[in-house]
Parts: C-alpha cells; structure tokens; sequence
C-alpha cells in the first residue's frame, strides 16, 4: 500500500522540526508552502493587487487572485507538480493565508485545477 502524503502544521516552539515530524508521520519528506515561500500567495488583503486589482478586499478576493495567476504561470505549476508531489504539505496553522495557498498547491500538484477543495479535505489528515 502506498503511503499517502498529509498535511502537517508548522510549530514556532523550540525544538520543532519539520523533518522530523514529517519523517516520523509518514517517512515522506516535506516542503513548506507557507509564506513567504515561492508557493505563497503574494497578495495581502488590504493591500494592492499590482496589475490585477487596486486593492485586495479579503481572503476570498486574495484567493480568487492567486488561483487564477497560479494556473496560467507554467512555471510555478511546473514546479508545484514537481516539487510537492508525494510530500508532506507543510502550513501555519494560525495563518488563514496559509491554508488558501495550500488549497492551491494541493490543486496544482495534484492537478485538480477546477475542482473546489474544501476545508475538511485540507485538514483532515494533519498531524
């Protein structure tokens, strides 16, 4: 049966090692797709958009604008599909921005473009 990579939580307490609890999850090596990593959603709500939009109005807006700059960016998919599959997904668990650009990596690895992810199937396997 093949293992199965999960969603795992980052952790500021001393002593945390994402390697570790990845490991000791599952044996599947992580990657963290929290900001500011290249997998992070660049727009901020509050703040402006650039060429997309004056001003990002919230998460919804923020998301909305990623997913739909995300999947025309060969590259960052490119490098999604081939960075992300078969690891662990790693995000701050206190950060909702975390969480909206994680559905957009698990979609753009997975190739699931188009398919609503929901918060249950972001969450449900964490550690």
């Amino acid at each position: 049966m093949a293992v199965r990579p999960v969603r795992l939580q980052l952790s500021r307490k001393k002593g945390f090692s994402l390697q570790a609890l990845s490991l000791a999850t599952n044996g599947l090596p992580p990657v963290n797709v929290a900001r500011p990593s290249k997998f992070g959603n660049p727009f901020i709500v509050g703040q402006s958009g650039g060429v997309y939009t004056a001003k990002v109005a919230d998460r919804r807006h923020a998301y909305l604008l990623f997913k739909s700059v995300a999947g025309e960016n060969e590259r960052l998919v490119a490098a999604a599909r081939e960075e992300l599959a078969g690891k662990n997904l790693a995000w701050g668990r206190h950060n909702v921005r975390d969480l909206d650009t994680l559905a957009q990596m698990v979609e753009l690895a997975r190739g699931l473009e188009g398919r609503r992810l929901r918060y249950d199937d972001l969450v449900a396997n964490n550690a």
